[in-house]
C-alpha cells in the first residue's frame, strides 16, 4: 500500500525564477472539473475517510494561457481540504496498532473534539476510490486541529494550476455556502471558490442522498 505525505510549505516557492504576476481585468478562469459529486453516507461526518479528486484551474487572456499567474483557492470551514500538487509526494505506508480504528477515536482528537495528528499515524486520510492512504504531516497541518482550506499558487507554463481536494464530509451546517436541507447532518453541498481577483469561479461539491 502507498501513502501521500505533505511536504513543508516553505518549500513551495523553490524554484520560482520569477515573482508571479497578478492576472488583469479580462482574463478567464476555467475549471476542470466544474463540479464533483460523490455517493455514499461515508460522506455524513469528518472522519479522514474519503475521496481526493484534483482540479485543474486555467487562466487565459484573449484565448492565450497565463503563466506565473495567481490564483487563489478557498474551500469550507469543515470538510473539504485543499492539497497544493507540490505538497504530495508517494512514501512507504506505515505501521498503526492493532485495533487503530477504536484506538484513533481516543488519541487522534483532541479535549475540542478536534482532529489532532501529533501520533503520525493519526495522520491518515483514506480515499475510499483509490484505496490510497494519503497524510497530513504535521509541518502543513498543525497539531491543533487545523485543515487547509486556502492556498495561494501560480499557474505553469501552460496557464494552468493544479490542486487536490480532500474530500471527507458533506453535511449541513459543516462549512459556507451549504444547501440542500434535509435536517443536520443530512448529506449537501459545498463550494470551492477560486479567484485571480478581477474574475471568480465555483466548483461545486455535491452528495447524492
Amino acid at each position: 500500500m502507498l501513502r501521500c505525505g505533505l511536504l513543508s510549505l516553505s518549500l513551495l516557492g523553490m524554484g520560482c525564477m520569477n515573482s508571479p504576476i497578478q492576472a488583469p481585468p479580462g482574463a478567464t478562469i476555467t475549471l476542470n472539473p466544474t463540479s464533483i459529486e460523490v455517493q455514499g453516507s461515508v460522506f455524513n461526518q469528518e472522519d479522514n475517510v474519503g475521496l481526493v479528486q484534483f482540479v485543474d484551474i486555467a487562466i487565459e487572456l484573449d484565448s492565450m494561457p497565463m503563466e506565473n499567474t495567481e490564483v487563489e483557492v478557498v474551500g469550507p470551514s469543515f470538510g473539504v481540504f485543499i492539497i497544493p500538487t507540490e505538497a504530495i509526494k508517494l512514501v512507504d505506508f506505515p505501521t498503526a496498532p492493532d485495533g487503530w480504528q477504536e484506538l484513533r477515536d481516543e488519541i487522534c482528537v483532541d479535549a475540542n473534539g478536534n482532529f489532532d495528528n501529533t501520533v503520525e499515524w493519526c495522520a491518515w486520510y483514506y480515499d475510499i476510490e483509490t484505496n490510497l492512504y494519503y497524510e497530513f504531516g504535521s509541518n502543513y497541518a498543525d497539531a491543533g486541529g487545523y485543515k487547509p482550506n486556502y492556498y495561494k499558487g501560480i499557474t505553469n507554463v501552460d496557464g494552468v494550476l493544479r490542486v487536490y481536494l480532500f474530500i471527507d464530509a458533506l453535511v449541513s451546517g459543516g462549512g459556507f455556502d451549504t444547501g440542500g436541507g434535509g435536517g443536520a447532518g443530512a448529506l449537501t453541498s459545498t463550494n470551492i471558490f477560486v479567484t485571480t481577483r478581477f474574475e471568480s469561479s465555483y466548483l461545486t461539491i455535491s452528495a447524492s442522498q
